[in-house]
């Protein structure tokens, strides 16, 4: 018995930008294969209605970390309970 293989995808977001149009088609062209489960996170937009995307950042840190980043030069301090949640999602 073969094991599919599983791919996790980040990306800030699922549908705004060019990494994301490219983010987006290589996840629909990766999930027609069957022995492949592709899952996309991503931290902003509005949610996506399907079973393989997760959206993982809470907007308050998204607002704690632009203060952070703008008013002290910080990057990677305000996401503490995002990051979490994306470790989590490592561990299914």
């Amino acid at each position: 018995m073969i094991k599919k293989l599983k791919i996790l995808m980040i990306n800030t977001e699922f549908y705004r930008g060019g990494a994301a149009k490219m983010a987006r088609t290589l996840y629909y062209e990766l999930n027609k294969k069957e022995f492949i489960n592709c899952y996309f996170a991503y931290g902003r937009g509005e949610k996506v209605d399907d079973e393989r995307t997760i959206k993982f950042v809470y907007l308050p840190e998204v607002y704690l970390q632009g203060l952070l980043t703008r008013c002290f030069g910080l990057q990677g301090y305000g996401s503490f309970f995002s990051i979490s949640n994306l470790k989590n999602l490592f561990r299914k």
